[in-house]
């Protein structure tokens, strides 16, 4: 299996905006009777996800990558 860069980036842009959304969620259950814990988890969940994202969108651009490869696993 050839795994490409723009894979890995935009792997990296579903990741960050599924952090954002989790965010958004989070904002939103605050206003249910329970919210406050569930927000909180929802939070750090969305914080989580969405660094993880950063991190390797900036692991995969800080890399130096043959034409059109990246990594092949077999």
């Amino acid at each position: 299996m050839t795994v490409y860069k723009w894979m890995i980036i935009a792997l990296s842009w579903e990741m960050r905006l599924r952090g954002a959304v989790m965010g958004v969620g989070a904002g939103l259950v605050a206003f249910t009777v329970a919210g406050l814990p569930a927000a909180a988890v929802l939070g750090s969940l969305g914080v989580g996800v969405g660094m993880t994202g950063e991190g390797l969108k900036n692991w995969a651009n800080e890399r130096t990558w043959p034409k059109n490869v990246c990594l092949t696993v077999s």
